[in-house]
């Protein structure tokens, strides 16, 4: 979507509905210069509701992209709030590595991939930063993922 001449620019992500995972964004570059990104969802996955899911001290605002913690925001960018996501969603639950990169990336995950554990460890070094003492992605060594939050504990002697 291009603005004319003296017209608003169009925003920079247009989100359609309520969100839901995987988003795909076309990139294009209209006749002022600027990038503007459009967020689509794949018809083949369940819309989800715009209002805000708790679990535990995490709110997740998937009409806004966001995820809280205690009030604070955690800034994750699209592709980090989609891998939070689709672990959030399956709460509990070991969700191995191949379903995520189909979820995230809406395709098949090449073989050797690393894109998963790439993001995971996003994700989690951020989570950290808001919410240190705190363990919310659990590793199943190799199987996947799973989504819990839980205080980490503290052994005495270490």
């Amino acid at each position: 979507m291009q603005a004319a001449p003296g017209e608003p620019h169009p925003p920079l992500i247009q989100i359609f509905s309520t969100p839901s995972l995987p988003l795909h964004r076309r990139g294009r570059v209209p006749s002022y210069g600027a990038v503007v990104l459009e967020a689509s969802f794949s018809p083949r996955t369940p819309r989800l509701p715009a209002e805000p899911h708790h679990i535990g001290n995490v709110e997740v605002r998937p009409g806004e992209l966001q995820v809280l913690i205690e009030g604070v925001r955690v800034g994750f960018t699209v592709r980090e709030f989609e891998l939070f996501f689709a672990l959030a969603e399956r709460f509990d639950r070991v969700v191995p590595r191949p379903e995520i990169y189909e979820l995230v990336w809406g395709a098949h995950m090449p073989y050797r991939d690393r894109s998963v554990d790439v993001f995971i460890r996003k994700v989690r070094s951020k989570l950290e930063l808001v919410a240190p003492g705190w363990e919310y992605i659990h590793t199943h060594f190799g199987i996947g993922y799973r989504f819990a939050p839980q205080r980490r504990t503290v052994h005495p002697g270490h």
